[in-house]
């Protein structure tokens, strides 16, 4: 069959290394005819080598082949060997299931056949899944195979041919190119490729058993059939599926094609096997594990009993599968016990129940012989496991991996040692069950709600699962919650499983790629909004105390509801309500935590609805928040409850609140009509189902990163925001967003976004009255300089003394500069501008003196702490020595050590933390004052008020006299009272 045609085998060859493919020559029995070809897997063949292996001086070489790996641009092969295929239609089923499962791709592979009937597809593969050869389908060898060769147990169907490996080609007798050309061998992505390997998988035909935990928890009937062994002889597979959702979309020879429940473009998630009662799942997006072939009793007890084989077991039987005999526990000695082997023999674990809940667990060397550890507590806490391990340790040193290998048998054999507890003769497991959507139990598993279930996360050995329920190393048991939310036909958007999702960084990439999909955002808020999205996530760590929301605002026909709904229905727990009652919102809010989209928002609306949200807005910014409601009982009587606003909320309007306070806590993302054609304009189920594959990713994320400390990254966000300069209150809200961004250009710019909202708010909130009398205040002691810096004009030139009246800061004076552009009915009174004054803390008195030229006249006691706190509030900027002579160098007021000073500002709840050194009001008329204010600037007591005062009202005005600090004085400017 062979011939020894060298000049066309080496033609190839030169050929093949043209292309990137490396080469080698090989002999009948497809050996490479070289002493040692392995520095070829990382370095191709040169020109000379090629007409020295292929010159016909080796009269072996009768054929060329491809070495597969990195040398050759990431080639891996698919080997389908048909000389072992019992059904004759190995190849053609083969690429059925391709053709149905990847189309495009399918019409780009590259097919070759080989001598013996069978097929070569070489695909490149990204570099980071390049492996070694690997075994996809076998089947067992038959009575005739084993007879011939007794060390024969099973014959390879498909196969890999990967890094360290190599493939014959053409132009060797027997193979030839059939599909495609070798120079065009397509990429495939990862995804492509464990879809590839999973059809591959489905055709082997090895016996599929349970695993070691799973079988122990079975039941056999003395002399009889196990209801294992019966239902996957007798099982309805196909009932049972459609059953649970899954949909049979056409039959292909001996397999059953069907799609998976949900909605879903793929027409085949997965099939089932007929002959061999196989079920495999292609797809991710189900509580199958992609690549796996299921047996009939495992597709039944991840449906019906979440995975649980003990309840699946008892439940089977029940309904009449086992033979009818004595019932006792499969796999178990006749001590009752569950032993585990480790380490080639090294050591045994037994497990036997104990009391109730408890088991005894022993470690023993290999032999048995000698007892090394021995405990009695429940498996299920991870302390006691690693107590457990450190009692091993003190005889048997273990290396990391082997401490690690030890960890997993036991958490295996905490499951397995349910079926124990069966067998102890007491009460029932009288634990409490509770309904929960979220739960970080005693042994540190996290538990999850989605939809129809619970997920449930183990970090310690960074795996997870579904099931209907769990129960805690105490007993408890808990299930997700039965609320009408938490359905599948509306309400709060849920996870429907967990899926991988890469590196953080990609995450954040797909979350991008989705909202850039379907909404039309600048970079810098598509950016944003995808970090917020992953915030929603973990919102409610326990290092997160405050949050911001997201404002989308902007005109009719700008994408704000279509924006609102695809952040909510990725976010999450994403509700999306419209038009809700006070009291039902309070309760959602309170008991779920959800991501809340308020969509038309509108704060102008006077109505018990509107002021629910208003209030749930104004204190759902902190975690500590809560409002009272007044509630009826049933006895026709009230009692308080306490309801918790804290959450994060997606607020859509057509413009931004009157309400600064509301805006300060809000990211505004402007929306613009869109000019793009390419974004759907309709609400359809691609946009749903690929939110919900972020919901999938998203949710495994906040699994691996609840329990993270992000108190470090909160600490070096905030540093890095007081830097810039931006508002307290800005810094505070935007906290928890700025420490997730990674990219120092992003933290420019969000930076440069939060100072241009500042300088918005800031002039919103000095265009108020408010702002005009401190604006006027600051026009009296300050010239502005053109780069924005403050200096003493030279009417006042120096800074005056705090505690004395301030002539410049007349009540008269400030009166007639705010009357300046009033006339007749709109012109102010001085007793009202002095009323205004007080409420920022500002005293006046009159000037007693009779030096002054303003004798008589009411002026504002200079109070250099209390003004400079007023303009840093206002953004007006002081001179550079204002207020300077309460600090010291380090920036700290001398008379309170542990009252911090930044960029200005003094915290304003801390302003009875201490007295100055001077009576605040600066009205001296007792010299002891004087003197112990100077021996000890914090005084302990207050100089008592005047009791002999003649009247409760000012002798000038009328108005209600009010104290301040142990002084009597008018609110209305009038001075201090006689």
């Amino acid at each position: 069959m062979f011939e020894n045609n060298q000049s066309i085998l080496q033609s190839a060859a030169f050929n093949y290394s043209a292309a990137g493919l490396a080469t080698l020559p090989v002999n009948k029995a497809k050996k490479a005819t070289l002493d040692t070809w392995k520095k070829y897997e990382t370095i191709q063949p040169n020109d000379n080598e090629l007409r020295t292996w292929f010159s016909g001086s080796d009269l072996r070489t009768v054929g060329v082949a491809i070495i597969a790996g990195k040398v050759s641009g990431n080639i891996e092969v698919i080997d389908v060997d048909c000389k072992y295929d019992l059904t004759g239609s190995l190849m053609k089923d083969f690429c059925a299931l391709l053709k149905e499962h990847l189309p495009e791709l399918f019409s780009k592979l590259v097919i070759a056949k080989t001598v013996n009937k069978g097929f070569h597809i070489p695909v490149r593969v990204p570099i980071s899944h390049i492996e070694g050869n690997k075994k996809l389908a076998e089947r067992p060898a038959t009575d005739e195979e084993k007879t011939a060769d007794p060390k024969q147990k099973k014959k390879d169907l498909i196969e890999t041919r990967g890094e360290g490996g190599y493939f014959v080609a053409a132009p060797t007798p027997g193979y030839e190119w059939i599909q495609g050309s070798f120079e065009n061998i397509p990429l495939i992505t990862a995804e492509e490729r464990e879809t590839i390997f999973t059809i591959a998988r489905s055709f082997d035909q090895m016996p599929v058993e349970l695993p070691p935990e799973e079988k122990k928890t079975g039941l056999v009937c003395a002399g009889g059939l196990s209801p294992f062994e019966d239902y996957n002889e007798r099982a309805d597979v196909p009932a049972l599926l459609e059953r649970h959702g899954w949909r049979f979309h056409r039959r292909n020879g001996r397999r059953m094609i069907y799609t998976r429940p949900g909605k879903t473009d793929q027409k085949s998630s997965a099939n089932f096997c007929t002959d061999r009662r196989i079920f495999y799942v292609f797809t991710t997006s189900t509580d199958f594990e992609s690549g796996r072939g299921y047996n009939p009793i495992q597709v039944y007890a991840r449906l019906e009993h979440g995975n649980n084989f003990s309840a699946a077991s008892h439940a089977l039987y029940k309904d009449g599968y086992g033979s009818r005999g004595q019932v006792t526990n499969k796999g178990k000695q006749s001590s009752e016990e569950i032993k585990a082997e480790l380490f080639d023999g090294k050591l045994t674990i037994d497990v036997s129940p104990a009391e109730r809940g408890k088991c005894r667990v022993s470690a023993k060397t290999g032999d048995g012989k000698e007892t090394i550890a021995k405990d009695i507590f429940n498996l299920s806490e991870a302390d006691r496991r690693n107590k457990f391990i450190k009692q091993i340790e003190t005889v048997l040193p273990l290396s990391g991996d082997e401490k690690t290998g030890v960890a997993r048998e036991l958490l295996k054999l905490a499951d397995a040692s349910e079926l124990l507890a069966d067998s102890v003769e007491t009460a029932p497991n009288s634990g409490e069950v509770i309904e929960t959507n979220f739960q970080i139990l005693k042994d540190s598993r996290i538990v999850e709600q989605i939809y129809d279930g619970l997920a449930i996360y183990d970090p310690e050995t960074d795996s997870h699962a579904i099931a209907q329920s769990i129960s805690d190393s105490d007993g408890t048991t808990y299930a997700p919650l039965d609320d009408e939310l938490f359905t599948k036909k509306g309400g709060i958007y849920l996870a429907e499983t967990l899926t991988e999702y890469g590196t953080e960084a990609e995450l954040i990439a797909d979350v991008e790629k989705y909202l850039s999909t379907y909404l039309d955002l600048k970079p810098l808020f598509l950016k944003l909004t995808a970090l917020y999205i992953l915030f929603t996530y973990i919102f409610d760590s326990d290092s997160i105390l405050e949050l911001s929301y997201l404002n989308a605002t902007g005109d009719a026909g700008s994408g704000k509801s279509r924006f609102g709904l695809a952040v909510c229905i990725a976010s999450h727990r994403g509700l999306s309500l419209i038009t809700p009652s006070a009291a039902s919102l309070y309760r959602i809010v309170d008991k779920f935590q959800p991501t809340l989209f308020l969509d038309e928002f509108n704060s102008d609306v006077n109505s018990d609805d509107a002021a629910a949200i208003i209030q749930i807005l104004n204190a759902g910014f902190q975690q500590t928040a809560q409002i009272p409601r007044q509630v009826a009982t049933a006895d026709g009587k009230y009692k308080t409850e306490m309801f918790n606003p804290f959450c994060p909320k997606i607020i859509g309007s057509l413009k931004q609140s009157a309400s600064n306070a509301f805006n300060s806590r809000c990211i505004e993302i402007q929306m613009e009509r869109t000019i793009r054609n390419d974004i759907p304009l309709r609400l359809s189920r691609k946009l749903l189902n690929a939110a919900l594959n972020l919901r999938n990713k998203l949710t495994l994320w906040r699994m691996r990163n609840i329990q993270t400390d992000f108190d470090a990254k909160l600490d070096q966000a905030e540093r890095e925001l007081r830097a810039s300069g931006i508002m307290p209150r800005s810094i505070q809200i935007n906290i928890p967003l700025f420490a997730l961004i990674n990219d120092d250009d992003l933290k420019r710019e969000f930076i440069t976004l939060l100072k241009e909202r500042d300088g918005i708010l800031n002039d919103e909130k000095q265009r108020t009255f408010d702002g005009e009398l401190i604006q006027t205040l600051h026009t009296i002691l300050f010239d502005l300089e053109e780069d924005g810096t403050a200096r003493w004009n030279d009417r006042v030139k120096t800074q005056p003394a705090d505690g004395e009246l301030c002539e410049h800061l007349r009540i008269e004076k400030i009166v007639s500069m705010l009357n300046n552009e009033r006339k007749g009915k709109d012109e102010l009174k001085s007793g009202y501008v002095g009323k205004k004054l007080s409420s920022f803390g500002l005293i006046s008195k009159q000037i007693l003196s009779r030096k002054s030229d303003y004798h008589k006249k009411s002026a504002i006691l200079f109070d250099s702490r209390r003004l400079r706190i007023i303009f840093n509030n206002y953004a007006l900027p002081v001179p550079p020595d204002f207020y300077l002579d309460h600090l010291d160098q380090s920036g700290k007021p001398l008379l309170n050590k542990d009252l911090t000073w930044s960029e200005g500002d003094l915290k304003e709840d801390a302003k009875k933390s201490y007295l100055d050194q001077v009576k605040p009001n600066g009205h001296n008329n007792s010299g002891e004052w004087s003197k112990r204010s100077k021996e000890n600037p914090v005084i302990e007591s207050e100089p008592k008020s005047n009791k002999n005062h003649p009247s409760e009202k000012c002798q000038h005005c009328g108005e209600k006299l009010s104290t301040y600090l142990g002084e009597i004085y008018c609110p209305m400017g009038c001075g201090t009272a006689a």
